[in-house]
């Protein structure tokens, strides 16, 4: 019987080429992953997508944590009302890779047109499931409350944490000085507060007097502090970061505040394997 011959010189198995930031963020791919088509909300036809460096981001965080492989991403959305389309967000951001490999969102401006929070947190799902859908599992930001933003209060309630541990303790120093301002004492330990969250849920109580009886008022002092409420700064701000992994912290709080907005549409619809 004649041996089974062997190719000495088998052909080598084709290694897939990986797609370029370019190919794989399109404009197609931008529209249909950032829309919400079954609550109205569609990404306009003028999606910006041009190649960025460090000398484009204003945030130094966001210098520190991009390689030189970089989009800048400027999209503008639309929510059907009565059938027309209104303006409802823009929305700036980078997506890029860390010297490591690793592809990373940094949301750089976002904009609604009127405080819609119930639209917010539908977007906010869209977003993070787009992300996902690409590999990326962590999500950065600045957070930030003033002049119309709320940001500061709204990213802490979603579950982000601090990218940068120091503005956890300027953010402590500056929390005792709006409780004094506002004449108010704060009964938690500041260095309790490790988390955006912690800050949000701090409370106050103040005694309150009349001729007739006394009693304990309680104040949601974190709250009115992230939202900059009577304060001095002109703004409050810290830099944040989401992590997207099945079972985080982050994602566990934000599946809470859901709940406690009443949207278990949404966390059936993006968190079903998560409860």
């Amino acid at each position: 019987m004649k041996p089974p011959s062997f190719d000495r010189n088998p052909p080598a198995p084709a290694i897939e080429k990986k797609k370029s930031l370019a190919e794989e963020f399109t404009k197609e791919e931008i529209i249909q992953g950032l829309s919400i088509p079954d609550k109205g909300i569609v990404v306009g036809e003028n999606v910006e997508i041009q190649s960025a460096s460090k000398r484009d981001m204003r945030s130094p965080m966001a210098k520190s944590l991009f390689g030189d492989n970089v989009l800048k991403i400027e999209i503008f959305l639309f929510k059907k009302e009565n059938d027309t389309l209104k303006p409802f967000s823009d929305m700036t951001f980078f997506l890029g890779e860390q010297i490591n490999g690793e592809k990373i969102f940094f949301g750089n401006t976002l904009l609604l047109e009127k405080r819609d929070e119930g639209s917010g947190l539908d977007l906010e799902c869209q977003r993070e499931f787009f992300c996902k859908n690409h590999g990326i599992q962590t999500i950065y930001n600045r957070a930030t409350s003033g002049s119309g933003y709320v940001g500061a209060y709204v990213w802490a309630k979603y579950g982000y944490e601090f990218a940068d541990e120091k503005e956890r303790d300027s953010l402590a120093k500056d929390l005792s000085k709006f409780a004094s301002n506002q004449g108010v004492k704060i009964t938690q330990d500041l260095s309790d507060l490790k988390r955006p969250i912690d800050f949000a849920r701090v409370e106050s109580q103040i005694l309150e007097k009349s001729r007739f009886f006394k009693k304990i008022k309680k104040i949601a002092t974190g709250k009115k502090f992230l939202l900059n409420e009577g304060f001095l700064n002109d703004e409050i701000a810290w830099h944040g970061k989401r992590d997207l992994t099945p079972g985080s912290q982050g994602t566990k709080d934000f599946i809470a505040y859901l709940r406690e907005k009443g949207r278990e549409d949404l966390i059936q619809k993006y968190y079903a394997d998560e409860k």
